[in-house]
């Protein structure tokens, strides 16, 4: 059962050279680590992401993770036949202080 439910933007972009956007999120808070987090493109495209702790995992393809020091995750989606995609989430997005 979900502890918390929050919505807010984050930063994404597609290809490598695309300039950032920002993307609206919806997230399902499941515990310290443990999220369904969703994501709308400015476009209305939408991706789902299950998180548990530093593994992410997505219906829409291979997803690579990076943590930095304060907790931030950044996401790259390799989606089959779409472009590379990459969100920037904030460790208080998935797990708040």
């Amino acid at each position: 059962k979900p502890s918390a439910y929050a919505t807010g933007k984050l930063p994404c972009s597609r290809y490598n050279a695309d300039p950032t956007k920002e993307c609206e999120y919806g997230v399902l808070r499941y515990g310290p680590g443990k999220a369904r987090l969703m994501v709308l493109w400015p476009d209305s495209t939408r991706r789902m992401f299950g998180v548990y702790e530093k593994t992410v995992s997505s219906a829409s393809g291979k997803v690579e993770v990076t943590a930095a020091a304060d907790g931030t995750l950044t996401f790259t989606l390799n989606a089959v036949g779409m472009a590379t995609e990459r969100y920037t989430v904030p460790a208080d997005v998935i797990t708040p202080k």
